[in-house]
């Protein structure tokens, strides 16, 4: 079967659009949950067909690290406007992440004279359950699973800065700081 090579990235760049079509339905909840699944199925499918059929590019690799970082700012905010509580409940945790994150970028900017987002296992699960946690949000589900999904996110945000820190040269697919790739 042949597969056009940009069709993972041509996914990417849509999930990009609909992160910031999120933005649009602040009013319309089920508006909302569909386009974060569909979200969620784009996510899964670029790295899925990348990897089926070969396809997998540098460029796509930042296509989905962009995709990614565009779609969790957006839903940050979309949780600041809609559901503060949160954050608030949850600042601490929150200002650890973005310390690992900011720290993260700048070495490996430093390091490698790029930002470097890597694919590890713990961030596949934060996305994982960042994802499914937003899905809940309007059922009001317990406020100690959104800590739970901030603790997990800092453990992912340290492990990755271990990476960056350790390794002179990152993998952007290293699975986690004890294991290098899983591909």
């Amino acid at each position: 079967m042949l597969i056009n090579k940009s069709i993972p990235n041509i996914i990417s760049l849509l999930r990009i659009i609909l992160s910031f079509v999120l933005l649009l339905t602040l009013d319309a909840e089920w508006l909302f949950i569909s386009l974060v699944i569909i979200i969620g199925l784009t996510d899964i499918a670029d790295g899925y067909i990348a990897r089926k059929y070969n396809l997998v590019s540098k460029l796509g690799a930042r296509l989905d690290s962009l995709a990614d970082l565009i779609f969790f700012v957006i839903i940050l905010w979309i949780i600041y406007l809609r559901y503060k509580w949160i954050l608030t409940d949850n600042y601490s945790w929150l200002l650890i992440i973005v310390f690992l994150k900011i720290s993260t970028a700048v070495i490996s900017k430093i390091k490698n004279r790029k930002l470097t987002f890597i694919h590890t296992i713990a961030n596949k699960i934060t996305g994982l359950l960042v994802f499914l946690s937003i899905l809940i949000i309007p059922f009001g589900v317990a406020d100690i699973l959104y800590t739970v999904v901030f603790i997990v996110a800092m453990i992912a945000a340290a492990e990755e800065l271990g990476i960056v820190i350790v390794n002179r040269k990152v993998d952007i697919n290293q699975a986690s700081i004890f294991k290098k790739n899983y591909h």
